[in-house]
This record gives structure tokens, C-alpha cells and sequence, in this order.
């Protein structure tokens, strides 16, 4: 049984090679493989294989949370293209992680910066400090990047 089957392995091998022409690769590519080949780069190393996934890594990112007034949704409309105009500016330029309002009531927000000095540019320019906002505080916030 065993000669059978590796009599038969070479007389597919040799049609193979046959088909392809002189000077072909002895090896089949990848498109005729029936089986896949995990590349080097993504085969378990030592330190790997001791966790199902490697651990996330660690971000210090800086929170600007603010609380509204009561009326901040009529209040705002002045003041909203400037204000998310300095966002998706500093956001263009990596300062800005993400940032939102809180919802239901919509009593405040938060936005999430990359250093403690984007967070305060953004808090001495942003035109709904000075107008919509009663109260504001940065955080000092480590994130998960899995």
C-alpha cells in the first residue's frame, strides 16, 4: 500500500512539473496548495504560546469632561460650528482620541485627548467653555488598546 501511494505522489508530481514547463518551481504555489502555511511572522513564538492572546498594551490619554447648562441645546446653536470646528482640527492633527456629548438628558461631555496639553489648548479655545459649560475638569485616563 505504501509503494502504491508513493508511486502514485511521484507520478503526480511529475505530471505537475510536466504541465508547468522547463524551468517551473518544483513546489506548488500557493494557489494549488489544498493546505495552509502560517507565514513566520504569525507562527507562536515562546512568549505567545503561554497566552491565548498577547496583553493589551497601555495608553495614557488625558479626559476633558464637561457638564451643561440646562438649556444647552438652544444655547449652543452660536457657538457649535466653532466648537466642533476646533475638535475636527485637533483631531486632523492626532490630538484628539474621540469625544461626544452625553445623551438622555444630554447634561454633558466628554472628549478624549493624547496629551494633557491638547486638552487644555482645547478647554481655553473652545467657544462652549464660555458659554454652555458650568463646569469642566481634566483626567489623567489609561486606556486598553487591545
Amino acid at each position: 500500500r505504501f509503494a502504491r501511494l508513493m508511486a502514485s505522489l511521484a507520478r503526480g508530481a511529475a505530471r505537475l512539473c510536466a504541465a508547468r514547463g522547463p524551468g517551473a518551481r518544483t513546489r506548488p504555489s500557493a494557489a494549488t496548495r489544498s493546505f495552509s502555511v502560517t507565514p513566520p511572522s504569525r507562527r507562536p513564538t515562546p512568549a505567545t504560546r503561554a497566552f491565548s492572546a498577547a496583553p493589551p498594551s497601555l495608553t495614557k490619554r488625558y479626559a476633558l469632561l464637561y457638564d451643561y447648562c440646562d438649556d444647552v441645546l438652544e444655547k449652543r446653536a452660536p457657538h457649535r460650528a466653532g466648537h466642533v470646528g476646533l475638535i475636527r482640527e485637533m483631531h486632523a492633527a492626532g490630538e484628539v482620541f474621540a469625544g461626544g456629548a452625553f445623551d438622555n438628558p444630554v447634561d454633558g461631555a466628554i472628549i478624549v485627548f493624547n496629551t494633557q496639553e491638547a486638552a487644555e489648548r482645547f478647554l481655553a479655545n473652545d467657544p462652549y467653555a464660555t458659554s454652555v459649560v458650568t463646569d469642566a475638569k481634566i483626567r489623567e485616563w489609561t486606556t486598553l488598546d487591545f
